[in-house]
């Protein structure tokens, strides 16, 4: 009974992990048969952040407002000349990019749609953090495998 927890969080960290390596090699693979080309932000969506409120002063104190994270809408034209917009699927606050600026974007050729920003964090948060927590997870059951394993 000991040691089900830690043999459950060691399945649980692997599975995570080979979740995160699979990714990576796949996103690798992807990023290889995209194409390269310039976009510009043409707008900041605001996106509203659950439960969470800035303070600001008035005239008559402070209140709270509604605080906001912000994604980029960046419009690009492929290489055969077809205008498509890609929407950052990471907010910032303060926003990360500003309206005119231009930036990096890879796409798939046979469906623009498929676009993506050329990013670290665009890219690749996904993988790292399934890397990030399988880590962590089989290192907490493997410390606690060992712990309980221990002779005294």
């Amino acid at each position: 009974m000991q040691t089900t927890v830690p043999l459950l969080l060691i399945l649980l960290g692997s599975l995570l992990l080979g979740l995160g390596i699979f990714q990576f090699v796949k996103q690798t693979r992807k990023i290889r048969q995209l194409v390269k080309v310039e976009g510009i932000v043409t707008q900041l969506i605001p996106v509203r952040v659950e439960n969470s409120f800035v303070r600001t002063k008035t005239e008559t104190g402070t209140k709270l407002e509604p605080k906001y994270r912000y994604r980029s809408q960046i419009r690009f034209t492929t290489k055969t000349g077809q205008k498509t917009k890609v929407l950052s699927p990471v907010s910032y606050r303060p926003p990360r990019r500003q309206v005119g600026e231009k930036v990096e974007i890879l796409y798939n050729p046979h469906n623009p749609a498929e676009a993506q920003i050329n990013g670290f964090w665009e890219l690749w948060l996904p993988t790292f953090m399934l890397i990030f927590w399988g880590v962590l997870v089989l290192g907490m059951g493997g410390t606690a495998w060992l712990l309980l394993n221990q002779k005294i």
